[in-house]
Formats: structure tokens, C-alpha cells, sequence
């Protein structure tokens, strides 16, 4: 075992951390009593540590011995594990040179510690490389141990406080290294919800790791047997699929999810339409229902049997030779009404022909009425048209409330008769009094929407005369 070493003895005999040195003075091994020397001081990359001139005279198994009782943990001393929450326990004892022999493979942690509540906790050292789920969720799920980490800076005595990053904890795994590029996330939760469920198979295990190691290939453009990994997703749960799903979700490997799910379109598309053709080929077709009616003892014959899409129909005629009909819908293999299907098909093409109609009958009204400015806003869930009196500044929002395809289709008429349709636009956007009094002959007259959008477009003013006295002063003004 490699341990590097954290402490050593300076000139005066006093065991010093690594961060407390400097490579000015003489160290000694405290185990070993050879010369050591301070490395890596001011690196960002490796831990600093003192490192033997000789290192064939020490071992990293006395150096743990030495550790374990000169500040990280000794006997009686309480510490503390974060997973999702935080754990208080006792040590009562601890283990070097611990090999479990698993299904999964040889495990050999750094310190085993057993706590006076009867568990075993297994410590890894962080100044290693980080363990990775990939390489030992198997191991720690067969274990069933507390598995922690045990940080640097408690290594080199930064931290006084005994406190310790769980890596696996009761079926879960908890500060997993963030480089396992997504592992965790889909085949790594898999694995738990095997353990949480007591349905842990070794072998879908290998099948799983076997799954990802073809994933990791696909995203650097390795050939992989992509009829291969899709039976395998087809083996799959629902809820495991899904799990898989949203894990590859923004990876480029989300291409072997949307190809599985072609193929199983298309597969399931090709059994329905084998049924279809099954049922009609023997159950649909008059000399089955002939065969059936008779050995029934019901004295109709079937003549013939059509279909069309969405429906089919029976003819057949009784003993007297009365001809009858009889109509069946169709529904696909989904429960999808065809005939249903079909009219919101054709409301959808006439919302489209409205919408056309409608947006064409806008552009000639602001042909013809200048200073008036008309917009129409179209969506799917009905339209909007404003109207703006440029001459007098006033604008006003009419909403149709046609929220769906069915009911603009019911509507249609209102709006495909342009003429209409422009007229009750104009009338409810029509500003101010109706009624007017004539200053000719002082008689109540009404003026038109049209008539208004005339003059207001033109820049003229609102008539202050009936139409019976203008036309009598124009005839006036004619003959002189």
C-alpha cells in the first residue's frame, strides 16, 4: 500500500505536518527514522508530502499504524459522515490490510473502522485518485458498508474537525466524482434502485456496464451494434427506459434512444397491420360470415362487405330478398377515433383557409380606409384585431373567442363572407353617437360605420345633414 507521508519529525524530535515545513530543514520518517524530504509544497497539482530518500526502508502499512494513532482517529473518538444528512459515530476500533473477496471482485480499502454501534465504516484516502462509481458501485453495493472519503485537507492536518464526504451510504451513492462522464446518472442509478428493490442481478449488471461501455463508444465514433443495444433497451422497464432516457438526454448518444424508438414505432406499426390484415382476411369476408350466421341458424346471407377508412359496411339480405346495410366504425390499434381524426383534420385546413380569408380581408380595409389602421393577430388559440383611429388617436381591441379548431370550423360563414365580415368589423369599431340631428330640417338621422370610415379615412368631417337634405342641397347647388 503507497501511502504518502503527511507527518514527520524535525530536528528536535516534534512530529510537524507537510504544511508546516519548509525545505531549508532536516526531517526524519517517524516510523523508519531514515531521511525525508518536503515535496511539492507550492504544486496545484500534487499534494504536498515528505518523501523518503530511501524508500525500501519503510512501508505505507506502519505509516497508517503511526497516523491512526497520532491525530486522525484514535479509539473513543467521535467523528462525523455526511451523506444526504449528516451521521455521528464512535470509533471503537480500526483494521489495516483488509481484503474482502467479493462476487464483483477483490476490495481492499485503505481503514476499516468499527464504530461502537456495531457498524464497519470503510475509509478511502482522497489524495489517491478519486473513486470512481464505475469502478466500484458493484463492490460497495455487494460490501453493504458505509463507505466515506476522506479529504486532504484532513490528511495534512488543515482540518481539526472529524468530519467525512460518505461515498456510499445505505444503498446510495453520495459525492461521486463529477468526471465519471454521466455514469452515475444512468447506469449508476440503475444499480441503486436494483439494491433498493432486493433485485440485484449480477448479470444485468455486466449487461449495464456492457451497455455503457457501447455508449461511450458511439460518442467517440467507434462502430457499435446498434440492433444490439436496442434489444437490450427493449428488455427494459418502463421506468428503468426512462431513467436512461433522460440521463442521455443533451448527449449525443440520445441518437440511440430516438433510433430505438423509430424501430419500435415502426415494429409495433407492423404487428398492428398484420393483426388488421388478420382480422379482415379471417374474420371479415362473407364466407366466414356466412359460415357463422348459418351454423347460428339466423336465415340472412351476407352479399358483400366494403371498407373505407374509417368505416366498413355489411350488406346482406333476409329470406324475402330485403336488401340491408349495416355500418361499423374503424378505430386504430392507439383507440385513436379515425372518423373523429379526420374532422380535425378538416378543421385545421378550414382554420388555415379562415385565417387566409381573414388576413386578406384586413389588407383591404387598410386600402380603404387610410386613416384608420386595422392588425389582425392569429394563433391557435383564436385571433385578435385592433383597430387604431390614426385621426383621432382612439384604437380599440376586438377579441373573437374561438379557442379551437371545431368551433372556427363551426363559425366559418361569419368569416369566409368577406363582405360581412368587414361590415361587422367596421360596425363594432364604429366611434362615437349613432344619432345625429339634422341642421337642415333638425330630424334624428343615423350615420353608417361605412359612412363614418368614409369620411374619417378621408379627412372629412361627419355629415351634419340627413342624406335627404344633402341630396336636396346638391340638386340646389346643381341647378343654380
Amino acid at each position: 500500500m503507497n501511502i504518502n507521508l503527511w507527518f514527520a519529525r524535525n530536528n528536535h524530535g516534534e512530529i510537524i505536518t507537510i504544511l508546516n515545513s519548509n525545505i531549508t530543514n532536516t526531517y526524519t520518517c517517524p516510523i523508519c527514522n531514515s531521511e525525508v524530504i518536503p515535496k511539492a509544497l507550492e504544486s496545484k497539482q500534487v499534494t504536498p508530502h515528505f518523501a523518503h530518500i530511501d524508500r525500501s526502508k519503510c512501508t505505507g502499512e506502519s505509516f497508517i499504524h503511526f497516523w491512526m494513532k497520532h491525530g486522525f482517529i484514535e479509539r473513543g473518538d467521535t467523528f462525523t459522515i455526511i451523506s444526504d444528512e449528516s451521521h455521528i459515530f464512535t470509533c471503537k476500533d480500526f483494521k489495516t490490510e483488509v481484503t474482502f473477496n467479493l462476487k464483483t471482485g477483490v476490495y481492499r480499502p485503505d481503514i476499516v473502522i468499527e464504530t461502537e454501534c456495531g457498524n464497519e465504516i470503510v475509509f478511502e484516502m482522497a489524495h489517491k485518485n478519486k473513486k470512481k462509481v464505475q469502478d466500484y458501485i458493484d463492490r460497495w453495493i455487494e460490501l453493504d458498508k458505509i463507505v466515506v472519503e476522506v479529504d486532504t485537507p484532513t490528511l495534512t492536518g488543515q482540518n481539526e474537525v472529524k468530519e467525512f464526504k460518505a461515498l456510499y451510504y445505505k444503498g446510495k451513492c453520495f459525492n461521486f466524482n463529477k468526471r465519471d462522464g454521466g455514469y452515475y446518472k444512468t447506469i449508476g442509478k440503475l444499480k441503486e434502485k436494483m439494491k433498493q428493490s432486493g433485485k440485484y442481478d449480477i448479470e444485468l449488471v455486466k449487461k449495464l456496464d456492457w451497455f455503457w461501455d457501447e455508449v461511450c463508444k458511439y460518442e467517440n465514433n467507434e462502430d457499435i451494434d446498434l440492433n444490439e443495444m436496442y434489444l437490450f433497451l427493449e428488455t427494459m422497464n418502463p421506468e428503468e427506459f426512462k431513467i436512461i432516457d433522460i440521463a442521455l438526454k443533451k448527449r449525443k448518444s440520445n441518437e440511440i434512444i430516438k433510433g430505438f424508438m423509430d424501430t419500435m414505432y415502426k415494429k409495433l406499426f407492423k404487428q398492428e397491420k398484420e393483426k388488421v390484415k388478420f382480422i379482415e382476411e379471417k374474420f371479415l369476408n362473407v364466407n366466414y360470415l356466412n359460415k357463422m350466421l348459418k351454423s347460428n341458424k339466423i336465415e340472412y346471407i351476407v352479399e358483400s362487405i366494403e371498407f373505407s377508412i374509417n368505416k366498413f359496411y355489411i350488406m346482406y339480405k333476409n329470406n324475402d330478398g330485403s336488401n340491408y346495410k349495416i355500418e361499423f366504425k374503424l378505430y386504430r390499434y392507439d383507440g385513436v377515433d379515425i372518423e373523429e381524426r379526420l374532422n380535425k383534420i378538416h378543421n385545421r385546413m378550414a382554420y388555415k383557409e379562415i385565417e387566409s380569408v381573414l388576413k386578406h380581408s384586413i389588407d383591404e380595409l387598410n386600402n380603404d380606409y387610410k386613416e384608420v389602421s386595422f392588425k389582425l393577430d392569429f394563433d391557435r388559440k383564436g385571433f385578435a384585431i385592433t383597430v387604431k383611429h390614426l385621426f383621432n388617436r382612439l384604437d380599440e381591441l376586438f377579441y373573437f373567442d374561438y379557442y379551437n379548431y371545431d368551433e372556427i370550423y363551426m363559425y366559418k360563414n361569419d368569416f369566409i363572407d368577406k363582405s360581412k365580415f368587414k361590415n361587422n368589423l367596421l360596425d363594432k369599431s364604429f366611434k362615437g353617437s349613432r344619432e345625429r340631428e339634422c341642421k337642415t330640417c333638425s330630424k334624428l338621422f343615423n350615420v353608417s360605420s361605412k359612412e363614418y370610415f368614409f369620411y374619417i379615412g378621408n379627412r372629412l368631417e361627419i355629415p351634419k345633414r340627413c342624406k335627404s337634405c344633402r341630396n336636396k342641397r346638391k340638386k340646389e347647388k346643381l341647378n343654380g
